[in-house]
């Protein structure tokens, strides 16, 4: 949604390019865009924990050898 709003410049859901640049101005003046985002990851990983999954990381890949 946020690329929308910035590329078509059309607000999408209440978004609007001043809410969006409001918001990051804020948590980067105030320097607590760290904090704030340890609340979402800490919730996503509880949520993960209570399900039963592994929480956070990459889900596993393949690793080719290349020659050389």
């Amino acid at each position: 949604m946020i690329a929308r709003v910035f590329l078509d410049g059309q607000p999408t859901g209440g978004l609007t390019r001043d809410r969006i640049l409001d918001n990051i101005t804020l948590y980067w003046v105030t320097r607590t865009a760290t904090s704030a985002a340890r609340i979402y990851w800490e919730g996503a990983r509880a949520a993960a924990l209570a399900s039963g999954h592994a929480p956070g990381g990459l889900p596993p890949s393949r690793v080719h050898g290349l020659p050389g």
